[in-house]
């Protein structure tokens, strides 16, 4: 009886004492992950969506699982760059340019050509609260390029 008893002591003593010192020693940790209310408002993803020749919209969805969460994560930190400064707005719009080009090779190797498409859209989802106090999820469409205007900078293959 004593025992039970004893171990529940020392498991939230050992606990405690790694959560006021602030250091780590497996399987104990002080890792505050939930510590803090999460604004909904301070979040939001950019995600990559295919524009088929009939006008409807489709998320990509790449052989490589993660890449256009990369990518979106890639035009997300890009846009936080940009400021008034021309020398900065034109490296941004180059690196931009070069991203999205990428992923137009990308998604012509993967899907087999490009024709079936007409554009890719690059869409932020926001999430937010609705007056029910429900979680809806606003996307909004940041830019939309043509395949056109990018398949011509695509350049031939290394052989």
């Amino acid at each position: 009886m004593t025992f039970p008893i004893l171990f529940a002591v020392v498991i939230v003593g050992i606990q405690l004492f790694i959560t006021i010192s602030g250091k780590d020693a497996w399987p104990f940790s002080s890792y505050n992950m939930f510590s803090a209310p999460l604004d909904l408002t301070e979040f939001g993803v950019f995600r990559v969506a295919l524009e088929r020749q009939d006008g409807e919209i489709v998320w990509w969805r790449s052989h490589f699982y993660r890449y256009p969460e990369q990518v979106g994560k890639r035009i997300r930190g890009l846009r936080q760059l940009e400021n008034d400064t021309p020398k900065t707005r034109m490296v941004v719009a180059l690196e931009t340019r070069k991203l999205l080009i990428e992923v137009a090779r990308l998604i012509q190797q993967e899907e087999g050509g490009l024709e079936s498409y007409q554009a890719f859209h690059i869409i932020e989802r926001k999430p937010g609260i609705d007056r029910n106090n429900e979680i809806i999820i606003d996307d909004k469409t940041v830019a939309r390029i043509p395949f056109l205007d990018l398949t011509s900078q695509f350049g031939e293959p290394n052989s």
